[in-house]
């Protein structure tokens, strides 16, 4: 469990919940830096036979897991949830101008990456990997916040590796922090960045 700089009391919650188990690794980043420089530090720590990542808040259903690591037993290299493939259900929608937001930035995305215009939800929460795909990938990240999803697609694609999609049963959540100006910016920077990378 990687907790990010929060101030809640996280991570005395849980290292108090897994006082007897030692599979279980909690680390603490002194400094909100964001999801992608977390998992990139999770990763990097984890051990198994294969590498996964479901957000905290339960926006996906745990259950998921099952179809995501009969993939992986099957020889796919990446294992990602999609909300737009048939059989995915939601339960609870975001609020309209997230939906109207993702629609805009899902034809943004693929228009500054043509070869990710087979996959429609790049930023699902849950993503499973064969282990020393995950460590290749994640070793290569250069973006620290929400746009790290994307990097994975793109250093997928580029590394050859086999991306496999599956629905999802997902539940929105409307409790954000996400501030939308200063995100979109952030953003479109991050992506540009990545698109960059391609050229050097």
């Amino acid at each position: 469990m990687v907790d990010d700089g929060s101030t809640d009391g996280t991570a005395d919650t849980v290292e108090k919940a897994i006082a007897s188990e030692k599979r279980v690794l909690v680390i603490r980043e002194r400094e909100n830096r964001g999801k992608g420089h977390s998992l990139k530090m999770g990763v990097r720590k984890a051990m198994g036979k294969f590498i996964g990542f479901m957000d905290a808040d339960y926006k996906t259903d745990v259950g998921c897991t099952e179809e995501a690591l009969r993939c992986l037993e099957n020889g796919k290299d990446v294992v990602v949830g999609s909300r737009r493939l048939a059989g995915s259900r939601i339960d609870l929608q975001p609020r309209f101008y997230r939906r109207v937001g993702s629609i805009v930035f899902r034809r943004f995305m693929h228009l500054l990456f043509p070869e990710l215009r087979g996959h429609q939800d790049t930023q699902c929460g849950f993503k499973f990997f064969q282990a020393h795909v995950a460590k290749d990938i994640f070793s290569r990240l250069t973006i620290d916040r929400f746009m790290f999803d994307v990097e994975v697609f793109f250093l997928a694609h580029r590394l050859g590796y086999q991306i496999a999609e599956i629905p999802v049963l997902w539940n929105s959540d409307h409790d954000t922090r996400t501030t939308i100006v200063s995100g979109v910016v952030r953003n479109l920077i991050d992506l540009f960045r990545i698109r960059y990378k391609e050229r050097v």
